[in-house]
């Protein structure tokens, strides 16, 4: 019975360490989809300029071209002429600089799908120009309660407080002594003997005295670490409101950027068309031109990358708090199945909404004992503190 005792015990805890490998797997999951959101955003971005970009930098090269044979002849003013070749060259030194880190972006998204970098694959979103802007449903106070109850760190915490109290009991019951009991009925056909039917019985205690000598350490080493993994909760309690805080105000300070990059990038369209309009009854020059459609396109480019900064710390905002990017309920395992079940979940995000009930491993935590639960409780309560 002792033995069976033990060996139940030790189930439940191997059944507690597969419930932390699976928040392990939570986590990974949740850095995996934050990583490609964000890269997938930037790559949005690079495909929309890099439409843009050849012409312009055929514009200034033929520019360039033009100016430096007029040096060659010496037309016009030589400083002049000099000065408006290194503005072109500086605006051509930026656009290759640009260029080059706009196609890293979409390197860094094939490397994410784990495809070649030289692939060629198309994104959806490039071909349109305007995109809904996130919004945050829930205030910082349900967030916080959220992020407490949903984040892996928390529950793996749990969990590994449920092995530790489990080993005070495994160490409890070391120390108990083993009872063993013994009864038979004896018969023998030999007529000599005086009795030809006896009974017999037995009563054997047996101690393992090293286990005695070893339990108040063994005590001390599990109560340590009970008390180890509250503290140890607590805190991680602490710096998971503390991201969910730091993760707001960086998808507010995004949202801002974006709003103030998306007026700028308004202002110099505005500009080229006027130039356009003014270029063609030859009242500028084409370096005026020239300078006012290479803001334009970096400044367009700029908002864009503001955009994708706002989707990454948007994304970040769900991850803080836990929530899973896949549902539980998927048709099954291809490719297209969980492609439209995060679609699901993405789009339901993007209007500031998630369901609770759709997190992989919510009722492990719901279904735990009552001392489990009255653990996490207690911590959250301490946090919320």
């Amino acid at each position: 019975m002792l033995d069976f005792a033990i060996g139940y015990m030790r189930a439940h805890q191997q059944a507690d360490m597969a419930l932390i490998v699976a928040e392990r797997r939570r986590q990974v999951i949740h850095s995996v989809v934050n990583e490609t959101r964000a890269a997938y955003w930037r790559a949005v971005a690079a495909d929309r300029a890099l439409k843009s970009f050849d012409q312009v930098l055929d514009r200034v090269r033929g520019a360039l071209g033009r100016s430096q044979k007029q040096i060659d002849e010496g037309i016009g003013g030589q400083l002049e002429a000099l000065s408006y070749q290194e503005d072109l060259l500086v605006t051509l030194r930026e656009l290759e600089t640009r260029r080059r880190q706009l196609i890293e972006a979409r390197t860094e998204l094939a490397v994410l799908m784990n495809i070649h970098p030289d692939s060629d694959f198309t994104l959806v979103d490039s071909a349109t120009e305007a995109h809904p802007l996130p919004a945050i449903a829930m205030s910082s106070d349900q967030l916080e309660l959220e992020a407490l109850h949903n984040r892996s760190e928390l529950r793996s915490e749990a969990y590994q407080l449920r092995i530790n109290q489990r080993d005070s009991k495994i160490a409890l019951i070391q120390m108990v002594p083993g009872l063993n009991f013994s009864a038979g009925i004896n018969h023998t056909t030999d007529s000599y003997k005086v009795n030809s039917r006896w009974y017999d019985g037995a009563l054997n205690l047996s101690w393992n005295l090293m286990q005695v000598f070893k339990a108040p350490a063994n005590m001390k080493l599990a109560d340590s670490q009970i008390e180890l993994s509250k503290v140890r909760s607590l805190a991680l309690s602490m710096a998971v409101i503390s991201q969910v805080n730091i993760a707001q105000l960086r998808y507010h300070h995004a949202l801002d950027d974006f709003k103030l990059a998306d007026r700028i990038s308004g202002v110099q369209d505005r500009i080229v068309n006027s130039m356009q309009a003014q270029r063609s009854a030859n009242t500028v020059g084409e370096s005026d031109a020239i300078r006012a459609e290479v803001r334009s396109l970096l400044s367009g480019l700029q908002r864009d990358m503001a955009y994708a900064d706002l989707q990454a710390a948007y994304g970040q905002v769900f991850a803080s708090i836990g929530v899973d990017p896949l549902p539980r309920d998927v048709a099954d395992d291809s490719v297209d199945s969980i492609a439209q079940a995060i679609h699901t979940v993405m789009r339901q995000w993007q209007n500031g909404e998630y369901d609770a009930r759709g997190i992989a491993v919510a009722d492990d935590v719901q279904q735990q004992p009552a001392e489990q639960q009255t653990v996490m409780t207690g911590t959250d309560k301490q946090a919320m503190q």
